[in-house]
């Protein structure tokens, strides 16, 4: 069977989608539809039509899916559609700025509807931080006391990039923060977070910030440290550190993708990764798509971050954002079922 598949979103994370979606073999980018400029050239080189209504793509039975990468306030309004006319959805993160949307959203679609869509958290398909997840399920590092995760990322976003975001907690954190609770099954109770414009101080009159560190409490005791920047001289640099109570284990992606873990016996590493630093979570997008469209043309449950999930990471995200703008810690909302129940 092969996926008819149209694409919402022809700008810098849309032509990521594309290229994904070509290398899978059972995929066919039909449509893409946006209002980037580019939008003809990327359906072109990918045979595709590019189209300027919706109504075309959610009449077309040959469309199956539909990946969202267009701005954030369009992507409530767009998974309610697609959902309505019977496609899935593979939507980039974050599902919107504004938790009660998101909410509401939840509630128009309904818990079958939100079976068929998934968030683009593309981390937990890193082939690096399977391998840790993998490591934590084995009992490598015992029970879990610390946790430090780094994002660097090369160069700061546009101003006009900026404007739309939702800020660098709903916009960069937020991958950090799935990736936590990827690897986690326990959710945080506590956070605190600071944040300056040290990359930009212009970045202040935008109510935005490019250097923060975040701490996260967990009723189990467990602390967690999250500390992001928009601007690395060196190139990207991930990392992850996750200490327990036999040993830990850490990550890196970027310049040299690896992990070790390290206990009472000394310390292993695990075979490296071919991924150069300017293409960091690049396999991630083929195969977070391989996922996704094989589950659907099988028909089962699609594997990935959940509407759930992208729930608990933007609840996350706001939390850290209110913190950093009272200047104390905030208490975070409990699970998605608790909350929605």
């Amino acid at each position: 069977m092969t996926l008819g598949v149209a694409l919402l979103g022809a700008g810098r994370i849309g032509a990521v989608h594309a290229g994904a979606i070509a290398q899978h073999s059972d995929s066919k980018l039909l449509y893409v539809r946006s209002r980037h400029p580019d939008t003809e050239r990327l359906a072109a080189r990918y045979h595709a039509h590019a189209v300027t209504d919706l109504d075309t793509i959610w009449g077309d039975p040959a469309v199956d899916a539909v990946v969202i990468a267009t701005p954030t306030p369009t992507h409530c309004d767009l998974i309610e559609q697609a959902v309505a006319a019977g496609k899935a959805v593979l939507c980039e993160k974050p599902i919107d700025q504004n938790i009660e949307r998101v909410e509401e959203t939840w509630k128009r679609i309904g818990a079958e509807g939100a079976s068929r869509v998934r968030i683009g958290f593309n981390r937990r398909f890193d082939p690096t931080f399977q391998l840790v997840r993998e490591q934590l399920d084995a009992g490598s590092a015992g029970r879990l006391e610390a946790i430090h995760i780094v994002t660097r990322v090369v160069n700061p976003p546009s101003y006009r990039y900026v404007q739309g975001s939702g800020g660098l907690f709903r916009d960069m954190t937020i991958h950090d923060l799935d990736l936590l609770r990827f690897l986690v099954d326990e959710e945080p109770t506590r956070i605190y977070a600071a944040g300056s414009a040290l990359v930009d101080p212009e970045l202040a009159a935008y109510d935005d910030i490019d250097s923060a560190k975040l701490l996260l409490e967990y009723d189990s005791g467990m602390l967690v440290t999250i500390e992001n920047s928009r601007r690395s001289a060196y190139g990207f640099d991930g990392r992850v550190e996750i200490f327990g109570s036999s040993g830990q284990v850490t990550a890196r992606v970027g310049g040299a993708p690896d992990v070790s873990v390290s206990n009472a016996e000394g310390t292993g590493r695990r075979p490296r990764f071919a991924q150069a630093p300017d293409v960091a979570f690049g396999s991630s997008f083929a195969r977070q798509w391989e996922a996704f469209a094989d589950a659907i043309s099988e028909a089962r449950p699609i594997p990935g971050a959940t509407f759930a999930d992208g729930w608990a990471a933007l609840s996350i995200a706001i939390a850290a954002k209110r913190s950093h703008q009272e200047r104390q810690p905030v208490e975070i909302k409990g699970s998605f079922e608790e909350y929605m129940s």
